[in-house]
């Protein structure tokens, strides 16, 4: 999108097509290497949007409308884009749950559109809905612009353009074949904007910006870590979007032209992969938003990110002049020789920031005296501490009336999740946010098999549900499941930020672990709350939230409230010439406005149409 069309906030259209093609494992941005242009040893089945990897930026101001048609040029699979975070007010059937708020995109020839208006300003992303498709490549950025940022006077510009990891795998799907998915996928490699980070990266900082052939044949090559170039003595605002999938999962060394994802030496080489611990050398990072909320500005060594997260950094170009790694470093449960970072084995991912000498630096508008006032803190982790998130405008969590049914006139939902498993759950809900209360461990875990490293939970919090484990094996069945959050009157006052949550549409439950959250917020639709790590979605750990129903907006012409080719409008549309139904089905439509009523009238005139036409057939 133009800076033009950024800067008058137009309504813009907008055409997405997604394609199936061969990528470079390596360095699947590199749109000179598909199908068969593709070093042999590299080639890797991917899915993208408009040929591009990670996808198309939407690039929008705050109360900008799009409207996005995705065309689906895939052979077999449907598609369904989900715009992670984005509250969708008055506009539900945008969301881009599969099935849920909207029907997929058939493929080979489907489409479907998505006209919504982003309401909230921040760092998003968009992504696909369905199967492991968010793993195979179909996911991009989101950035909405605030022209009144709250936080402008903290940065002079913008970081060149937001930064996306993702782990990448040579097969995604390999777990879901294994026997009732015993199995988890190994992470071969990490990506930050479509190019191999891991790669190289104990390695020196690259000469250029650039995948520069091997000595070894022409289907060798060497891959180093993307690099940026800012300008010396700003202050930058960077954009940090993880893209993570299929985390919990095994993560081991990997290697591509002889260099490796980097390990310390020694150490295991497969471990639970949960987050990237983020850090810039030798700066600080200033944290002003998580997930699309402002914050109160706080100065870290590093931060940690889950799957789903979106954070919003500044740091500042002042240090002599080079080259710079902002660093992913592995976020794992411990085994006997990895204990909780920041000091245990360490899987790496890098790009580099670059920047040249004082001499020519440019004057900076920032207040280098506020900014070295902030709090500090050395490590940010939404899982871990979530005090050190305070909102920007804090205001208490509203009261809940501890009852599960959404219905007109609910008010506040309270929810504890008790993750009993040794997996952590990166929660995520559609629709907007919701006060982030707590998070806590109550037993600590290890790595899963791992019984030595493993606490017991007390009696009073213990909760079981394998009778049959238990009684094989009572010791390690124990050790394995988490316990509940108490619930008490002091837990509650000593554990929960009632008085100043932050806001999120995603909350981290520690393995073994629990957390709280309210929503108070509501608006109508079916808002679907779901593990946001892949295989956990398929496997069911999802709910939906109906909420508002006697609310609901009316449906536009171009929703089909049923999916597939034999739907009530499809099947019409194709009788009317033959039947001379025209003016049946221009006057069903004409009802659209009035949303449920037009599918009932859809299917009373297509069970007409059907009568008609079975009578024509037996004269």
């Amino acid at each position: 999108m133009s800076a033009s069309a950024i800067a008058a906030g137009a309504d813009a259209d907008m055409h997405r097509v997604v394609n199936e093609t061969i990528v470079n494992f390596y360095n699947p941005a590199n749109r000179t290497q598909r199908g068969g242009a593709v070093p042999k040893d590299a080639a890797r089945y991917a899915i993208l949007v408009n040929d591009t990897m990670p996808g198309p930026k939407l690039d929008v101001v705050v109360g900008q409308q799009v409207n996005i048609t995705v065309l689906n040029r895939l052979s077999s699979d449907s598609v369904a884009i989900h715009w992670h975070g984005i509250r969708q007010t008055n506009t539900p059937w945008s969301d881009g749950a599969d099935y849920v708020s909207i029907c997929p995109a058939d493929a080979i020839i489907g489409s479907t559109s998505y006209v919504f208006t982003f309401d909230e300003p921040g760092t998003y992303f968009w992504h696909s809905h369905i199967g492991m498709q968010m793993d195979q490549g179909l996911v991009g950025p989101i950035v909405v612009r605030d022209p009144n940022d709250p936080h402008m006077h903290w940065y002079d510009a913008e970081f060149p353009e937001p930064l996306m990891i993702q782990e990448w795998y040579w097969d995604p799907v390999g777990m879901l074949k294994a026997p009732h998915y015993h199995n988890f996928n190994t992470l071969e490699a990490a990506l930050v904007n479509g190019r191999c980070a891991s790669c190289l990266a104990d390695a020196s900082a690259p000469p250029s910006n650039t995948t520069t052939p091997g000595a070894t044949g022409p289907n060798s090559y060497t891959y180093y870590p993307p690099v940026y170039s800012v300008q010396a003595g700003l202050c930058y605002r960077l954009r940090l979007i993880n893209a993570n999938g299929d985390f919990p999962g095994r993560m081991q060394a990997a290697c591509c032209s002889g260099f490796c994802l980097w390990r310390a030496p020694g150490r295991a080489s497969a471990t639970r992969l949960q987050g990237w611990q983020v850090a810039l050398m030798g700066h600080n990072l200033t944290l002003i938003a998580m997930d699309a909320r402002n914050l109160q500005p706080v100065q870290a060594g590093s931060l940690v990110t889950y799957g789903g997260n979106r954070a919003d950094l500044v740091f500042c170009a002042d240090q002599a002049a080079g080259d710079y790694a902002l660093s992913f470093g592995s976020v794992q449960q411990r085994t006997p020789d990895c204990p909780w970072y920041p000091n245990g084995c360490r899987y790496q991912a890098r790009v580099i920031i670059r920047y040249g000498g004082r001499d020519n630096a440019t004057k900076s508008a920032v207040n280098r005296t506020q900014l070295a006032g902030l709090p500090y803190v050395e490590v940010l982790d939404p899982m871990r501490r979530t005090s050190d998130f305070v909102p920007l405008a804090p205001q208490p969590a509203p009261q809940p009336t501890r009852s599960m049914r959404v219905k007109l006139g609910f008010l506040v939902l309270e929810v504890i999740f008790d993750n009993l498993s040794d997996n952590p759950h990166n929660m995520h809900m559609h629709g907007g946010g919701f006060y982030v209360l707590g998070t806590g461990v109550v037993a600590e875990s290890g790595w899963l098999g791992d019984i030595a490293n493993q606490t017991l939970c007390p009696p009073e919090l213990a909760e079981h549900a394998d009778p049959g484990w238990q009684a094989k094996d009572a010791v390690s069945y124990q050790r394995f499941w988490g316990c509940t959050f108490s619930n008490s009157s002091a837990d509650r006052a000593s554990k929960l930020a009632s008085a100043t949550p932050y806001v999120s549409d995603m909350v981290i439950v520690p393995p073994r672990g629990w957390a709280v959250m309210r929503i108070a917020n509501w608006h109508s639709g079916v808002w679907p709350l779901h593990c946001h790590t892949n295989h956990h979605g398929m496997r069911g750990m999802s709910m939906l939230l109906n909420v508002l129903p006697a609310q609901r907006p009316p449906l536009p012409t171009w929703v089909d409230p049923f999916c597939g080719p034999c739907s009530a409008h499809a099947s019409l549309g194709t009788l009317a010439p033959f039947l001379n139904l025209s003016s049946s089905v221009q006057e069903d439509r004409s009802h659209d406005s009035h949303g449920g009523g037009a599918a009932e009238g859809s299917v009373l005139g297509m069970s007409v149409a059907l009568v008609v036409a079975l009578a024509a057939l037996l004269g």
